[in-house]
């Protein structure tokens, strides 16, 4: 046991040591807004650091200060990315990500777009935050606090892995500080979660019958759907080369890119830059049925990475020579 207690008392040291480092970043960068720190700023870390040692080495008892510290620490973390959130100072948008296509977005670029697409995404992301930052304020809300921020935490750690995002350290170091204020609390979880458990009965038996099945028809649903990833012998993109209508060659005043995609889901890009969605089949070796904005029903041919396509689109009878193109990968 008192190993156990020497663990907790200079994990949580560590921690706070770690927090004030954090925290006197972000004071330093309102002070002196700038990417480098100079002597005086490591002095003045330093000297806070060995002032907290001092007053913990009076302590007779400082595992009770550093659980305030840290609780305190993570309100002021999370009061901090709630409200930016909040006041639109957190996924705003950039003109350089608008100005590029998907494939040239990195992966922090990807993840900002996505996450402030949405108003009110951001702003259930900033209230939760928020809400959880300030239960901490109080120890009887501090469980609570962290319960909400555990499944946020874990997410955020999550993406920032995911899609490469530069703030991976501090992160996982808001993690570590929620699952060590929540080992506290593990012993009164253990209890709660053992009177809640039932004893081996026929309404258990039944549960367990029914888990299975709603496990087993879900993972078969998901099964049946994986279908839908099929490629096609078309599966591409295709700019239009020459159109022939009715035996005259005649650029289509409309179509300009064809995307023959995954399980016969095809779009069509036209000259203003929209996209008009479709699906195609694909009938024996030769013959395709798709439709835009007419019906268009002919034979398809596959030569290296060119595609002839001959039929009726709608009254007029067409030749199509598609060209594909390379598409880049999004990672």
């Amino acid at each position: 046991m008192k190993t156990l207690h020497y663990c907790y008392r200079w994990l949580g040291l560590a921690g706070c040591g770690i927090a004030l480092f954090i925290c006197s970043r972000y004071v330093q960068e309102y002070i002196v807004p700038s990417q480098r720190w100079n002597l005086i700023d490591y002095l003045t870390y330093a000297l806070i650091a060995l002032a907290a040692a001092i007053l913990a080495a009076r302590l007779k008892d400082p595992l009770p200060v550093a659980r305030l510290i840290l609780r305190y620490f993570l309100a002021f973390v999370f009061l901090l990315y709630g409200f930016a959130k909040l006041i639109d100072s957190q996924f705003y948008p950039l003109l350089y990500r608008s100005d590029k296509v998907v494939h040239e977005l990195n992966g922090m670029d990807i993840a900002w777009v996505f996450f402030g697409h949405s108003y009110t995404y951001k702003y259930f992301l900033g209230i939760t935050q928020v809400v959880a930052a300030l239960l901490f304020f109080s120890r009887r809300g501090a469980l609570t606090g962290l319960l909400i921020l555990l499944p946020v935490i874990i997410n955020i750690v999550w993406v920032n892995f995911a899609f490469n995002i530069p703030v991976k350290f501090d992160s996982c170091f808001y993690l570590a500080v929620v699952l060590y204020l929540l080992s506290f609390y593990a012993p009164a979880l253990l209890v709660f979660v053992r009177a809640h458990i039932e004893p081996f009965s026929l309404p258990r038996i039944a549960t367990g019958i029914l888990l299975i099945l709603v496990v087993g028809s879900a993972f078969y649903e998901a099964k049946k759907d994986k279908g839908d990833t099929t490629q096609t012998a078309l599966y591409g993109i295709y700019d239009i080369a020459a159109i022939h209508t009715n035996g005259r060659l005649k650029p289509h005043p409309k179509l300009k890119t064809f995307y023959f995609d995954i399980d016969g889901l095809m779009n069509v890009r036209t000259d203003s830059g929209k996209l008009a969605w479709a699906n195609y089949h694909l009938y024996g070796r030769d013959s395709i049925r798709f439709q835009t904005d007419r019906l268009f029903k002919g034979t398809w041919h596959l030569k290296k990475d060119n595609v002839s396509l001959k039929g009726k689109w709608g009254e007029a009878a067409i030749e199509m020579t598609l060209v594909k193109r390379q598409p880049t990968v999004v990672h």
